[in-house]
């Protein structure tokens, strides 16, 4: 769960995206510890089939031991131009809402906390079929999701969803509908008080 008056779209804005990208570029995003499960390559890898297609720059945010992995391949791809490593953003709910999608290739997820909050900005996410991931987005319907690994399958994804405008807003006020209706952090708060008190044998007051 997470406070969607927090994380919401009210806060993008042309300015702000023109700070990450050039006019008509479409902002992709991946936010994580960069730990070999994040599949960061397949992040990098992704993007490159995207920009093949379409004007896009890439922004990844976050550090960890597969930072400079990332980076080296951006570089053999020759993308490098058009990545953006932005380290550790201790502001995530003002560069999310700036995104067009989030790309989420993890081996596992026990949830995909990262994606809800991408969700709750307004931004779609395109991910792999993993662990707690489906619980929170409805394949087809409030995202998509691919197989680990087959990140031709994302990038094909959301190059026609991109192109796609229609159903691309569509789906902006899908997710963010899903994040407040769903997963608002009011209603976690009561169901984590509601389990405490029958675990504990008392009624809740």
């Amino acid at each position: 769960f997470i406070d969607t008056s927090i994380f919401h779209p009210g806060r993008r804005s042309e300015e702000k995206r023109l700070h990450y990208g050039l006019p008509g570029e479409f902002l992709v995003g991946h936010l994580s510890n960069f730990r070999r499960v994040k599949r960061i390559h397949d992040v990098v890898r992704t993007f490159h089939l995207i920009h093949r297609q379409i004007p896009a720059r890439l922004l990844m945010m976050g550090t960890g031991a597969c930072l400079e992995g990332a980076r080296g391949l951006s570089a053999e791809l020759g993308i490098q131009d058009h990545v953006r490593f932005l380290g550790a953003v201790h502001r995530v709910e003002e560069v999310l809402p700036q995104l067009d999608i989030f790309l989420l290739p993890s081996e596992y997820e026990s949830f995909g906390l990262a994606a809800l909050e991408a969700m709750a900005c307004g931004v779609p996410v395109i991910s792999t079929r993993t662990g707690g991931v489906p619980e929170l987005i409805e394949h087809g319907v409030s995202g998509f999701l691919c197989e680990v690994g087959d990140y031709r399958c994302m990038a094909d994804v959301a190059v026609r969803l991109l192109r796609d405008t229609r159903t691309f807003e569509e789906l902006r006020r899908t997710v963010r509908r899903r994040a407040v209706e769903v997963f608002p952090l009011e209603q976690a708060v009561g169901r984590y008080e509601e389990y405490y008190a029958e675990i504990m044998g008392s009624p809740r007051e």
